[in-house]
């Protein structure tokens, strides 16, 4: 289904919260679950893919971070789409933000996988579930999610 830039953050965020609601599943496990379906099943209008330009990729990323003074240093665990329009020099990126106690991860170092490094969607959402922040995750309440579109 083609759809707008613009209308991505309601799809992706009705999507998460469906899987949320309807499996027995942990918000990471919901997450990527939900970004897979949502790269699959919608086309981004004007999205400038060419087959090897790489106008339209996942990202998964985790580290503990803070962004800010004011902020509290967090794991955060991040599920990107990332998408590049047809005239357009910025990359948009959809993001799905989960935050954790950093506390549960600090034996595990910063990492990030791109979709294109790999033969596939699959091969690369295998490969985040096989890592360790991964698997310490699913087992941890995240202490808040957010779903977000900003310009790189």
């Amino acid at each position: 289904m083609k759809i707008k830039i613009e209308d991505s953050v309601a799809i992706l965020t009705q999507i998460v919260e469906n899987k949320m609601a309807s499996e027995a599943n942990s918000l990471i496990e919901s997450a990527l679950d939900a970004m897979v379906e949502f790269k699959s099943n919608y086309e981004i209008i004007s999205c400038s893919a060419e087959p090897d330009d790489d106008a339209d990729e996942l990202l998964a990323e985790y580290g503990i971070y803070s962004w800010n003074e004011e902020e509290e240093e967090r794991f955060e665990f991040d599920i990107v789409r990332q998408i590049l329009l047809e005239n357009d020099e910025e990359f948009y990126q959809l993001r799905i933000k989960l935050s954790y106690d950093k506390t549960i991860f600090l034996e595990t170092d910063e990492d990030g996988f791109w979709s294109m490094d790999y033969t596939d969607i699959q091969e690369w959402e295998q490969e985040i579930k096989n890592t360790q922040a991964y698997q310490i995750a699913k087992q941890s309440d995240s202490i808040k999610y957010e779903i977000s579109l900003d310009m790189t």
